[in-house]
């Protein structure tokens, strides 16, 4: 439970990385149409949240390939 614990956080701060960032490339001047795109990256987010917590679940072992990685160093 730990390993799955670790793996959330770090899913959750990843998705924060990605909204940020895609905030400020919106922001810029000749990237402002990644605003109309958007509104794809929260159901994205909610789909794979889901999807992971599925697999949590049923004791099956998903590889998110940065994510994965850090949270096998919490796993002990």
């Amino acid at each position: 439970m730990r390993y799955h614990g670790w793996h959330a956080l770090y899913w959750a701060a990843a998705w924060v990385c990605i909204y940020i960032l895609w905030n400020i490339g919106a922001g810029l001047p000749h990237l402002h149409w990644l605003f109309l795109v958007y509104p794809v990256l929260w159901p994205t987010f909610i789909v794979l949240s889901l999807f992971y917590a599925i697999q949590a679940y049923n004791a099956k072992d998903v590889a998110i390939p940065i994510v994965s990685r850090l949270a096998r160093k919490h796993r002990t």
